[in-house]
């Protein structure tokens, strides 16, 4: 196709679609907040509850480009062999994205949280530690993140130093609005 054609081609959809011509394809998302669903608490229902970190459903908001928060609430209840054990989780995490891309976006950042177990001698965990993960966005406000987390925490067993391991990794998915 020629110069002249693609130009004509261009314009044509500029004039249709006006809405195309507003960001260009290095341009960061327009979308400041989302719903963050945990999928690693969703697929692990039937499981113990490994790490509470986080899990569960909650929402993240971009004050900057290159910032986000999130914060999350998880809820688990788990009844085996006899013992039921009920725990609430909630957490926040900042996320800094050095270049904010509209298909992948690498991030580092760090998080803090606490948990409430409930089984016969109730307890409250806290944590905090970093992560590093990327965005990738699946079709239109859909999006996956995909996340490594070193934890500390003070929990029933003490102090613990959490380097990898069951519940390091994460997965969830992002509902843009």
């Amino acid at each position: 196709m020629s110069k002249a054609a693609l130009s004509v081609a261009a314009f044509a959809a500029f004039a249709l679609f006006p809405g195309i011509a507003a960001a260009a394809p290095n341009d960061p998302p327009a979308e400041t907040l989302a719903i963050v669903f945990d999928l690693q608490s969703l697929v692990s229902v039937a499981s113990p509850y490994d790490d509470g970190y986080q899990s569960g459903v909650g929402c993240k908001w971009w004050p900057k480009d290159s910032l986000a928060v999130r914060a999350l609430v998880g809820l688990e209840l788990n009844a085996q062999d006899g013992q039921t054990t009920t725990e609430l989780g909630v957490s926040g995490a900042a996320e800094w994205h050095p270049s904010r891309r509209p298909t992948v976006s690498p991030y580092a950042g760090g998080l803090a949280g606490l948990r409430a177990t409930m089984d016969g001698e109730n307890r409250v965990d806290l944590y905090l530690g970093g992560l590093a993960g990327a965005e990738l966005r699946l079709f239109g406000p859909v999006a996956l993140y995909a996340e490594y987390r070193l934890l500390a925490a003070l929990d029933s067993g003490g102090f613990t130093l959490s380097l990898g391991g069951a519940g390091s990794a994460q997965l969830g998915l992002l509902f843009y609005l």
